[in-house]
């Protein structure tokens, strides 16, 4: 574990635009998740505000925290106030009737594209059937992003959508959400993440968030991620991907679980720490603003 004072030394020298954010209304979220003390509040753009304060947002893309049509509504009223520069709704790939749902969303200024949740998934092969593959080239033919939650295990699958809709515009969450705790995956992350990086046109975001089968862990009052392995796979995609394609996001407010917002830039900071600042600009700031169309 690297110190909390030798993160805290890298002082930013760039503008950010966070790309990863979530707010909820917690009567909503409870519907479909039981979550740890620290997250068992309604979360608004006003708490977002006061949290992120030290670093002046220039800009955050809020991330759907829901599958049902409840949560579908909710995201768009919380993603009203001007600090919301943006919205991801959810989607349900084998939904046949998403053309009528993209009209609808389409009339929403701050709409950007859809996520897509394959962690956890009961049949996540799902994403190449059919149905799904429609789904895709009709965003594709929309000009929409696709954002996948997965984990490494999913690598492969996302890599076959990718030669099955080339002209696919999409992103990973999290770094593909790599096993950050015990890295069990290392060589199966590092494997796709490369062939990712040479054979698609994804985008990645370097933010952390814990598997959902790690959440109680991460949620006890003594974890704490550890600031070298984050510091290994950022190095890593930065070398494949380029700063072009990759974008800082905080997760806030699910990384309260392991400290406050401003740790979420610090650690991420420190991982990048050897590159340099224009790259930085371009990892907190452009490339985001570019791809979201910000």
């Amino acid at each position: 574990m690297t110190p909390n004072n030798e993160i805290g030394e890298n002082n930013s020298d760039h503008k950010v635009i966070d790309c990863h954010i979530h707010l909820w209304e917690l009567a909503n979220l409870e519907k479909s998740w039981h979550p740890p003390d620290v997250l068992r509040h309604t979360f608004l753009a006003s708490d977002l505000g006061e949290a992120s304060k030290s670093l002046s947002l220039e800009g955050c893309v809020l991330i759907e925290s829901g599958t049902t049509t409840y949560d579908e509504a909710s995201l768009w009223r919380l993603a009203q106030p001007d600090t919301i520069s943006a919205a991801i709704t959810y989607l349900d790939v084998t939904d046949t009737d998403l053309e009528s749902k993209l009209d609808i969303w389409e009339e929403k200024t701050k709409f950007r594209g859809v996520r897509i949740r394959l962690e956890g998934h009961p049949n996540p092969e799902c994403i190449i059937g059919t149905q799904a593959l429609e789904n895709l080239r009709l965003l594709v033919s929309r000009k929409r992003i696709v954002e996948f939650l997965v984990t490494t295990d999913n690598l492969p699958t996302v890599l076959s959508v990718a030669d099955k809709v080339p002209q696919l515009r999409f992103v990973i969450d999290h770094m593909g959400k790599p096993d950050l705790i015990d890295s069990n995956d290392e060589m199966l992350w590092q494997e796709h993440m490369t062939l990712i990086a040479q054979n698609t046109n994804c985008h990645i975001k370097l933010s952390v968030s814990p598997r959902a089968d790690q959440i109680e862990k991460v949620a006890s009052h003594t974890f704490k991620w550890s600031a070298d392995v984050i510091r290994s796979k950022a190095e890593l995609l930065l070398e494949q991907f380029g700063p072009y394609r990759l974008m800082w996001g905080s997760d806030w407010p699910i990384s309260r679980l392991t400290g406050n917002y401003q740790n979420t830039h610090e650690i991420m900071s420190f991982a990048l720490k050897n590159s340099n600042s224009d790259d930085r600009n371009r990892i907190f700031f452009a490339t985001a603003k570019r791809f979201y169309s910000l």
